[in-house]
């Protein structure tokens, strides 16, 4: 069973996930409590202190990286060849190179110090929240701003030929996400991570 529990008192949301947790674990069921990714290792000691330590035979702290992996090691497919962050600069760049012609507004930012690195991180953003290059065009089909449109069309350009590029030799992290949808929705995996 997937909970959410929110309120406006932070401690009172923690003792009461602590508690159902508690109780769920008491029960044999696993439980998985899903944090983002900055605040794992605080989550992990709330639980230690809150619980102890026998706590962590049944109770996890998850983020969304490691749901992923957890997933992927239940349902498949492992893919373990991801770039880091140097491989997704180096790519941007070549990216970018072969773009630079066919861009309206970013061609001339190409080679500016900076805009590699902002480049890979707006394409990360744009993984992180759903967007897609697909997104990126029909946004830019229904603006009548022209300045807009033609960030958005090189942004779509940039984005669909990034990820061509990483897909031929590598995976890239911060798919997994996108990935995991379809088989979170598996009969078989709700059994294991919801119970």
């Amino acid at each position: 069973m997937l909970s959410f529990i929110y309120g406006t008192d932070e401690s009172q949301r923690l003792d009461e996930i602590y508690r159902r947790a508690k109780e769920d674990a008491k029960d044999g069921k696993n439980v998985y409590i899903l944090v983002p990714e900055q605040y794992s290792m605080s989550a992990e000691e709330e639980l230690i202190s809150a619980l102890g330590f026998s706590a962590q035979s049944r109770i996890q702290i998850l983020t969304f990286s490691r749901l992923a992996s957890l997933i992927f090691s239940k349902m498949g497919p492992l893919r373990t060849n991801y770039m880091d962050k140097a491989g997704k600069l180096i790519m941007t760049k070549r990216t970018l190179s072969l773009c630079e012609k066919d861009l309206l507004l970013f061609g001339r930012n190409v080679n500016q110090k900076g805009f590699v690195k902002l480049i890979m991180t707006l394409i990360s953003e744009f993984k992180r929240y759903g967007v897609t290059p697909a997104d990126l065009l029909s946004a830019k089909e229904k603006t009548t701003d022209a300045r807009l449109s033609m960030k958005l069309g090189d942004l779509s350009l940039i984005y669909k030929t990034l990820d061509g590029l990483i897909l031929e030799s590598h995976s890239n992290s911060e798919d997994n996400l996108s990935m995991i949808i379809p088989k979170s929705k598996m009969p078989a995996f709700c059994g294991v991570l919801f119970t």
